[in-house]
């Protein structure tokens, strides 16, 4: 007896909800199923059986059939979507998602064969996101990202009723999908990605009972997109620092006697780029007056040791899962006088140890250096360290926060790395081979729009650009004359690194985040580095190569806007052997970190003297 579509949905859901995933569908089921070649429903039972059997091409045809009958069902999505993931082809699943990404959907019960009416369920969508999501962040596929995940959160903000509130499931998909939209806006537009979390923030603050950590990301996230965008419009306040539920007894400076205790806190004791610049400040303090105390959180490797071994140093493994105010009381059960924190609220940061120590009012001094500076803007530092040509001025923001005027040239390779000789003669090629080395998150359209005026003025120009680890979405680099753009290679070790920097003639570098660690190295290779440096109008973190460029006397490889930049690097001409090997002697003697430790370390003996004072009024006062 023939079945009618209604009675074979409802075998075919119970055989795909009883019978073991391998069992095949007894032969008159399939003759069956062929008198109803328009029912979406069979044909998605009938792929989700091929899947089962592990039939992935066959489903996948089911599946698209079944999309083509009714664009409005959703379950095939997944389906197809998963499939087409699972093969890499995320540009083509992402294709198949927009036919029913944000729009209503059928919703019908699962044996059920007539039309059912359609609606927008927020939560259906977000697994769609949450699929998609590990496979575009960990493929940096930006454009894609942007794609989906603004179309998303144009829904959403559709959603919003004005005056009404988001329940807390609702507000925490909406901070998932704002974050993830943000990090892919900052690599193609960082204006856009501010602007996008700014609104986010101020949505989620007003209108959801969002937890207050999970607010705070977003409003760290918000303070790290400024840094890559061209001028800074910071629209929040620096972070209020709330008092302590069971504030520990504060330490008072007049308590302090004997030997400072300095401690540096980071997850960056090993291979990262922070380790150069923070070797040789903790191979010349001065040991009769301060003991140094280094607390990693982060991952140890082969570099790691170099710190743990440090003469005179005492190095501290932390638990990275233990709370902020566990790690906070570690740190001062060491009973630590001035907190350098060397992250801010960089990646892998704990900004919040940071707080707690502020909170509790458990470290005389909290200071902020190396990562991430523009990032660092919160009163839970009393100090951040720079130099004056960094920051000639003080900042409107943070009239009290520069310590030292010298310049912190102070760099040098890991002990178990050595620079190799300057041997290559680039001079005598046709070509000027130009190396961009920062991370692609520092090629903003500007300096983009600025290369590429490069490329036009010089025919024989060839721009090579470092790829990042996670580096694939090209798109951002379309409009270069062809020929013009090289990609090297992603570097796995620093020697590699360093023999990539001998091969091109002169390093450009990035606006307005400019590099530090890579000028530094490029230099050190004998390479010269054009920047645009402008301390009277441009931010800190635009300035530090300049910074460094100017320390060693090479003023000449400066310029004053991005027009003259292009100009430089157009005409610029490349240098012989030896006056690279000239331009790495000048880096080297440029370096002082003996004269930059006294000069912090005096500061800070300063600055504790001052801080006794000042009990010392508060005491006479109080009594």
């Amino acid at each position: 007896m023939a079945a009618t579509e209604q009675e074979l949905i409802c075998i075919m859901f119970g055989h795909l909800q009883t019978s073991a995933p391998a069992q095949q569908l007894p032969p008159c089921i399939q003759q069956q199923l062929e008198r109803f070649p328009s029912s979406c429903v069979l044909k998605f039972y009938l792929g989700f059986h091929h899947e089962r059997l592990g039939q992935a091409d066959a489903a996948a045809a089911l599946f698209r059939q079944c999309i083509g009958l009714e664009p409005l069902f959703l379950p095939p999505y997944y389906h197809l979507c998963s499939h087409l993931l699972g093969q890499g082809c995320v540009a083509e699943a992402v294709e198949v998602c927009s036919g029913i990404l944000c729009k209503p959907v059928l919703v019908a019960h699962p044996m059920g064969a007539s039309r059912a009416t359609t609606k927008f369920d927020v939560t259906d969508h977000l697994r769609l996101c949450a699929m998609f999501s590990p496979h575009l962040q960990q493929g940096s596929l930006y454009t894609q990202t942007i794609r989906m995940f603004g179309t998303m959160h144009r829904q959403m903000l559709k959603c919003k009723h004005p005056g009404g509130a988001w329940d807390v499931v609702v507000a925490r998909t909406y901070a998932h999908v704002l974050l993830v939209l943000t990090e892919a806006l900052l690599h193609a537009n960082p204006e856009q990605a501010r602007s996008t979390c700014l609104e986010g923030y101020h949505l989620l603050q007003s209108s959801s009972s969002l937890e207050r950590q999970q607010l705070l990301v977003v409003k760290e996230t918000y303070y790290m997109t400024d840094q890559f965008c061209a001028t800074s419009d910071i629209r929040l306040e620096p972070d209020d620092i709330e008092p302590a539920a069971a504030a520990a007894t504060p330490v008072r400076l007049s308590q302090v006697q004997g030997r400072i205790r300095l401690g540096y806190l980071s997850p960056d004791f090993n291979r990262n780029a922070v380790g150069m610049f923070l070797a040789p400040l903790l191979s010349n303090f001065d040991r009769s007056r301060f003991d140094v105390h280094c607390f990693h959180y982060g991952a140890s490797d082969q570099y790691t040791p170099q710190f743990e071994q440090a003469p005179g140093i005492a190095f501290h493994r932390l638990d990275a899962t233990l709370s902020d105010a566990a790690l906070a009381a570690q740190i001062m059960s060491h009973g630590i006088h001035v907190v350098v924190d060397l992250l801010a609220r960089g990646t892998k940061n704990r900004f919040g140890v940071v707080q707690c120590l502020k909170q509790q009012q458990r470290a005389p001094l909290i200071i902020n250096y190396l990562g991430y500076p523009a990032s660092g803007m919160s009163n839970a530092y009393d100090y951040r360290i720079t130099d004056s040509l960094c920051d000639p001025l003080p900042s409107q923001r943070e009239p009290h926060l520069r310590l030292c005027s010298r310049p912190f040239v102070c760099w040098s390779l890991f002990q178990c790395e050595r620079l190799p000789p300057i041997t290559s003669n680039n001079s005598s090629r046709p070509q000027l081979r130009i190396g961009i080395f920062n991370r692609s998150v520092k090629h903003h359209r500007l300096i983009l729009a600025a290369w590429q005026e490069v490329a036009r003025a010089n025919p024989h120009a060839v721009l090579c650009i470092k790829r990042d680890e996670r580096m694939h979405d090209l798109g951002l680099y379309e409009g270069f004359p062809q020929g013009q753009l090289q990609f090297l290679p992603f570097m796995h070790t620093l020697q590699e690194y360093l023999e990539a920097l001998g091969s091109v003639d002169v390093c450009a570098d990035t606006f307005p985040y400019s590099g530090t660690t890579t000028t530094c190295t490029a230099l050190a290779m004998g390479v010269p580095v054009i920047s645009v440096y402008d301390p009277m109008h441009n931010r800190h973190l635009s300035n530090v190569s300049g910074s460094i460029i100017k320390s060693m006397g090479r003023e000449e490889w400066l310029c004053a806007d991005l027009a003259s930049y292009a100009r430089k690097l157009s005409e610029f001409e490349p240098l012989s052997i030896q006056q690279r090997q000239a331009v790495r002697q000048q880096f080297l003697e440029a370096m002082e970190p003996e004269g930059f430790m006294r000069e912090f370390e005096k500061q800070l003996l300063l600055l504790l003297q001052q801080g006794v004072e000042e009990e010392g009024n508060d005491d006479v006062t109080s009594q």
